[in-house]
């Protein structure tokens, strides 16, 4: 069985993760639908990076708010379980 798509959400501080997942996706799974949920930044350096993903890569620029932003830091604002719930967001994308 093969997934329909692929899903994630990352913000800045975990970009390289990102990368990593890219292009592991890109080796088993090439051509695959991805939607990645990310904030401004982290976009800026996908488009930079070389290799490029061999993806169909759907993106949602939406996380503006929690760059930067680490767990703790996101608690002490009351923002940590808004930022989880984008996981839900992402994951209805992918699922249509």
């Amino acid at each position: 069985m093969i997934p329909s798509s692929f899903c994630t959400i990352c913000t800045h501080t975990c970009y390289k993760e990102l990368i990593g997942l890219l292009l592991s996706l890109s080796l088993h799974h090439p051509n695959a639908t991805m939607y990645c949920m990310v904030d401004s930044k982290t976009k800026e350096e996908i488009d930079r990076m070389t290799p490029k993903p061999l993806l169909d890569i759907h993106w949602i620029v939406s996380l503006d708010k929690y760059t930067g932003l680490n767990r703790a830091q996101m608690m002490a604002k009351k923002i940590w379980v808004e930022f989880q719930m984008q996981k839900a967001n992402v994951i209805s994308l992918a699922l249509q």
